[in-house]
């Protein structure tokens, strides 16, 4: 598994901390995103986010996958959003480790048992009953 350059994986984690959107350029296109979850997909880092902005080949808004080490042009944007999104189909996909979650206004993240973490944010990530948060920087 390649693991992402230092400031992408910076800039991710601090989007889905502050809930901050970002642009980045993937398979050519432009994308708007509101990062919601990042880590160990079927083996390989990838983030998942919801669209709102940009070209897609789908309608948009919609939730959509990046693998992180074909993300370019990553900047992190002033525009927050409000954080977590219902599932259409009320499941969350299966995660090898997650490095980042979004944790919703009531301070909940979507999972029940607790994520595992990437060895690339163990040092900065701590974990509680609650889930996820990132520490600061």
């Amino acid at each position: 598994m390649q693991l992402p350059e230092p400031e992408t994986d910076r800039l991710i984690r601090i989007a889905i901390k502050r809930k901050h959107l970002l642009r980045f350029h993937y398979k050519s296109k432009p994308r708007v995103v509101e990062p919601h979850d990042y880590g160990v997909h079927k083996g390989s880092v990838k983030l998942f986010g919801y669209q709102v902005g940009g070209s897609s080949s789908e309608p948009l808004p919609n939730w959509r996958w990046a693998l992180v080490n074909s993300i370019s042009d990553l900047t992190l944007l002033d525009q927050h959003f409000d954080g977590t999104r219902p599932s259409p189909s009320g499941r969350h996909h299966q995660w090898d480790p997650i490095c980042c979650v979004v944790i919703s206004a009531l301070g909940a993240p979507r999972f029940s048992n607790g994520p595992k973490f990437l060895p690339i944010c163990s040092s900065t990530l701590r974990t509680s009953r609650q889930g996820a948060t990132v520490s600061p920087l």
